[in-house]
Formats: C-alpha cells, structure tokens, sequence
C-alpha cells in the first residue's frame, strides 16, 4: 500500500508540475499569439507525455 502511495504522490507532483510549466509558458505569450498558447499546450499538457488525462 505504501508503494501505491508514493506512487500516486509522484504522479501527482509530476502533473502540477507539467501544470506550472504550462503557467509559465504561456505568461511568455503574447496575449494576441494563440500559436504560442497551443504550442505551450502541446509541450507541456499532453496527456501521452506526462500522464494527465490518465486516472
């Protein structure tokens, strides 16, 4: 149970991280350059990458 735990704790640090990651990304955008926002998408909150659309 214990692994399961540390597990499930470092999965979820990994996706605010990817979370964070986006933020900061995008606060590098300009506010008018939707390419930017999506490419900051793509990088960092594909789910295939970094696990967010699992669970």
């Amino acid at each position: 149970m214990e692994t399961f735990q540390r597990e499930t704790s470092s999965s979820q640090v990994d996706r605010w991280d990817a979370v964070d990651n986006y933020l900061v990304c995008i606060s590098e955008c300009s506010l008018d350059d939707r390419a930017c926002v999506t490419r900051c998408m793509e990088v960092h909150l594909k789910p295939e990458d970094n696990e967010l659309g699992a669970g």
